[in-house]
């Protein structure tokens, strides 16, 4: 979980940093902006496609 996106959001005080297999619809729709690595679009890809 601690690449570098997630240990740069570590320092901004607004900023949730979840792993996407924890990733829930309350949470994305309560996001006011959203930042997907391409590792982690391939994971929700493939959780939602089972």
């Amino acid at each position: 979980m601690f690449t570098n996106v997630a240990l740069s959001a570590r320092n901004l005080s607004q900023a949730d940093v979840i792993n996407a297999r924890d990733l829930n619809v309350y949470e994305t729709m309560n996001a006011e902006c959203l930042v997907i690595t391409e590792s982690a679009l391939a994971a929700i890809t493939a959780l939602l496609t089972k």
